[in-house]
């Protein structure tokens, strides 16, 4: 699987949930996922720090 279509699963993942509360310890995993997130889901999430 490439990367455009892992990239897509990802979004139509986060897209399903409507609405998210991503845990954001400012690494690169969670920084991602948070940049996807809010790409796909706008207002619809919520950040948590873990510090």
């Amino acid at each position: 699987m490439d990367i455009q279509t892992k990239l897509q699963n990802l979004k139509s993942n986060i897209e399903s949930m409507n609405k998210l509360i991503i845990a954001f310890s400012g690494g690169v995993d969670s920084t991602f996922l948070l940049k996807v997130a809010s790409d796909v889901l706008k207002d619809n999430i919520i950040p948590c720090s873990s510090t």
